[in-house]
């Protein structure tokens, strides 16, 4: 309580934690950060692979500098990029220091947005740039990243078909979460009732972030754990399942600050999400596991959006979430005489 003068100028309520509580979470809790921290260090051969990769495919004129990714995915990309600094405009006013002039704070906070993603930009080309080389090379039955990705994609049966099994992929996965959780927590598992999605909500345009976070995720994940760990991991081990395995565990257990515990059982949940999506990767192709890393954490993020009732977060919320689906569904019409069926 804060009293000013002769009357209470504001008041709050907190909750009392024992000390002795906060420790014993506190030794459970850096079970988590031991996980993450190998997952972190296992990275880091990737990136290292990647620089190397990048430098002797330099010197080999390798590099598809203009097609590797077609330019409308830059133009979504950039405005994914748009709409986050949009939704964060309102938290950025909130922290306006008043001892500052307005006009240097927003020139400030736009030039650290601007950096920020120019630096995404330029590690998500570069990653793509070099995965583009190696999926070429690695895996020459499947389309290149220019034609899967690109103009006429919706034209070509690996695509379209990579699309539905995106979509019934991703649907599985929110039922695996939950029944997976379900199960373990008979077993000692726990995940929380509820996440703060505050930073979501209070925003400007909270569908943004289901868009951001599926987006943003799905690129980079895909191409550094689908694409570069098990391509280069094959190359270097010369065995398929190796490289899977490596990717997969590395993939998840990076995961594991997330607050479900005990801390390893983020990591074992996503590690067999990425055993699965690995095989969805090589037999179908890299548009099959961006669409279904897409989805799930898109909708994961807007069905929380959803249920703020608001007009306008419903309508973005559900235009982020299904505009994979609805190409998915032009695609099907435009080849409705030609036989979709996986070949198995």
């Amino acid at each position: 309580m804060l009293v000013q003068g002769d009357s209470v100028g504001e008041y709050g309520e907190y909750l009392n934690v024992p000390e002795a509580w906060e420790r014993a979470f506190e030794k459970r809790r850096s079970l988590n950060e031991f996980c993450g921290s190998l997952a972190g260090y296992a990275t880091a051969p990737l990136g290292l692979g990647l620089v190397a990769l990048l430098i002797y495919y330099l010197t080999q004129h390798r590099l598809d500098w203009r097609r590797a990714v077609p330019r409308r995915w830059w133009l979504l990309l950039g405005l994914m990029a748009a709409l986050s600094a949009v939704h964060g405009w309102p938290e950025t006013v909130s922290d306006y220091p008043t001892t500052q002039s307005w006009g240097s704070y927003v020139f400030a906070a736009v030039s650290d947005t601007a950096l920020a993603t120019f630096g995404m930009a330029l590690g998500l080309w570069t990653l793509t740039l070099v995965a583009d080389v190696l999926h070429r090379e690695m895996l020459p039955h499947h389309l290149p990243f220019r034609l899967a990705l690109g103009h006429g994609a919706l034209s070509r049966p690996e695509t379209v078909r990579a699309l539905g099994l995106g979509v019934i992929f991703a649907c599985a996965g929110l039922a695996y979460v939950t029944l997976f959780y379900v199960i373990s927590r008979r077993f000692g598992g726990w995940s929380p009732v509820e996440i703060d999605y505050a930073e979501t909500l209070s925003g400007g345009l909270p569908w943004a972030s289901g868009l951001e976070a599926g987006l943003s995720a799905a690129w980079s994940e895909e191409l550094l754990f689908r694409v570069l760990a098990i391509l280069l991991y094959w190359k270097i081990f010369r065995v398929k399942w190796l490289a899977v395995l490596l990717s997969a565990v590395t993939w998840g257990f990076l995961h594991s600050d997330y607050p479900q515990m005990p801390g390893y059982i983020r990591g074992v949940e996503l590690t067999l999400v990425g055993l699965l999506w690995s095989w969805l990767f090589l037999r179908y192709g890299l548009v099959a596991t961006l669409t279904a890393h897409y989805l799930y954490n898109c909708w994961l993020t807007c069905l929380v959006v959803v249920q703020t009732g608001s007009p306008g977060n419903i309508l973005g919320a559900v235009a982020v979430s299904l505009w994979p689906v609805a190409l998915w569904l032009r695609g099907r019409w435009r080849l409705r005489d030609t036989d979709l069926r996986l070949p198995l």
